[in-house]
């Protein structure tokens, strides 16, 4: 009979370890979820600030034009694909003088970054584009502004511009 409780506790023992030992390989896991929300970072610095041509001499009535070289330094901060533009905020420049207004038009103001000078509009265009980055130069302006000995009387001429920087 000893001989069968042993074999009898053997069987019990063995079936027991298989019952224990499925269990001991078993796991549990969990998951967890990270996320954050990012916003477009967007940011415009400009360096070189009013454009001031000062006071106008003869040889700039001669010459047709004053011009104002590296006036602007256009630096862009994006996190996404950008554009930025350029535009007059008014059709004409503001006049105060002594002569009746003389309606300058804001083409009269033009601006270039590579090649030839546009004449700046009240329409948004394109100055530069570019990708994501930090302190990324997109451009430099050049600026003039057309004179005429008949057509800008003496008196003091203004005429504000923006600059859009934008993430579509």
């Amino acid at each position: 009979m000893r001989t069968t409780r042993r074999v009898w506790l053997a069987l019990a023992a063995g079936a027991l370890l298989l019952t224990v030992a499925p269990a001991m390989g078993e796991s549990d896991t969990k998951t967890a979820q990270a996320s954050f929300t990012a916003p477009t970072v967007v940011k415009l610095t400009l360096t070189g600030g009013d454009l001031d041509f000062g006071t106008l001499t003869e040889a700039d009535y001669d010459r047709g034009y004053k011009e104002l070289i590296d006036a602007h330094t256009l630096v862009v901060t994006c996190n996404a694909n950008w554009t930025l533009t350029i535009q007059a905020n008014t059709a004409i420049w503001t006049y105060d003088g002594p002569d009746s207004n003389p309606h300058k038009p804001s083409t009269d103001l033009q601006w270039k970054v590579d090649g030839s000078y546009i004449g700046l509009s009240t329409t948004a265009a394109t100055v530069a584009t570019g990708n994501a980055g930090k302190n990324l130069t997109a451009a430099t302006v050049d600026f003039k502004v057309l004179l005429s000995y008949t057509s800008d009387p003496p008196g003091t001429y203004a005429l504000e511009i923006t600059y859009t920087l934008t993430a579509p």
